[in-house]
């Protein structure tokens, strides 16, 4: 089926109001993906409500069973989980982790693949594959939180669209979509496609992050105040020595990288024509920015902070980027990462301290 065409259409002329501790749960189709749209004349989401897709996208794999045939449980979706043994970046056989924006762990040329379209997502997320006992099932996918406002969409709740943990031995479900068109967006909420992430647990394998675009009127948003929004498009963690991949970040300009010094970003930034940072101070926030064009420059006289609880999810990544820090460069719980490039242009040079 044709994913640009929702499987569920709900039209509000005025005004879409999620008041206090109010929640709107968009179901996608377990198997087939057909997905709920949102046509409204504006949107306002209070601080303790919001939308929630989490868990609602393809379904995951059900664990070993022992029907005829005997086998595993694939995830469901276009980057499904599936049983794997004997790749490189594991010693157990067990089920590979969901792709969507990016990769999930475990991939192979047929599991855990990305897909969708990152400049208007509306495919849910995939779900991870089965472990081997009946009651080991894969996590879902996160599910499609699709809304067209004319007006404006005010966030300062939550839009959810989270891919959930699996059981020992399984894999996790890829983060969902979020696509929000506006005349420009407000807040300081939270919109997240990411793939949650789980805590110990035997030979599990992480799944990969969504994607989020959000489509504004470039000239009513400049002209509007810097929101406080934090966009999260993260992985999950995995027991193996590999993580899986980021999912897409996406906006029709630069701005959220440009105005203000804090980045809350989490996700593959997925424009191509952003020039650099050139300011005093930049900070990252407990987030994975990763700076796909490659050859971004840094060029701070202030300092260079990332902060976090683990350096492999929270992050900054660059490729073949000249960074040149006036300061401190203050590694607090997270990390960067610079890749050259065939360039030879990626440097790095720290004029006080790099802690």
């Amino acid at each position: 089926s044709d994913p640009s065409i929702p499987g569920a259409q709900v039209n509000v002329t005025g005004e879409m109001f999620i008041g206090p501790n109010a929640w709107v749960y968009p179901v996608s189709q377990p198997t087939n993906g057909g997905s709920v749209k949102f046509t409204v004349g504006s949107l306002d989401v209070n601080a303790t409500g919001g939308f929630d897709a989490t868990g609602r996208g393809f379904q995951g794999g059900a664990g070993w069973y022992s029907g005829s045939p005997a086998g595993y449980s694939d995830g469901y979706g276009p980057g499904h989980g599936g049983w794997v043994s004997g790749t490189p970046y594991q010693v157990f056989s067990k089920g590979s982790g969901a792709g969507h924006g990016g990769l999930g762990v475990q991939n192979t040329p047929v599991y855990g693949l990305t897909y969708g379209d990152y400049t208007a997502p509306v495919q849910p997320g995939s779900g991870g594959a089965g472990g081997d006992a009946r009651d080991r099932t894969g996590g879902n996918g996160g599910g499609v939180i699709w809304i067209d406002a004319t007006g404006t969409a005010t966030v300062n709740g939550s839009l959810l669209a989270d891919g959930t943990s699996p059981a020992e031995q399984g894999g996790a479900g890829a983060g969902g979509s979020v696509f929000l068109t506006c005349d420009k967006i407000e807040g300081s909420g939270t919109l997240s496609a990411k793939s949650l992430t789980f805590n110990g647990g035997d030979r599990r394998s992480g799944g990969a992050g969504g994607r989020i675009a959000v489509i504004y009127n470039t000239a009513s948003q400049n002209a509007a105040p810097m929101p406080g929004l934090r966009f999260t498009a993260s992985a999950s963690a995995s027991v193996e020595p590999t993580y899986a991949g980021v999912g897409s970040l996406y906006f029709p300009d630069n701005m959220f990288l440009t105005r203000g010094n804090v980045l809350k970003l989490s996700g593959a930034w997925m424009r191509n024509d952003f020039a650099g940072w050139n300011q005093a101070d930049l900070t990252l926030d407990n987030a994975w920015l990763d700076m796909v064009s490659g050859g971004t420059p840094v060029a701070l006289t202030g300092n260079l902070v990332v902060l976090g609880t683990n350096p492999n999810l929270s992050r900054l990544v660059l490729t073949n980027s000249p960074v040149a820090v006036g300061g401190n460069t203050l590694l607090d719980g997270g990390g960067l990462v610079l890749y050259p490039g065939a360039t030879s242009a990626a440097s790095m040079d720290v004029a006080v301290n790099l802690v």
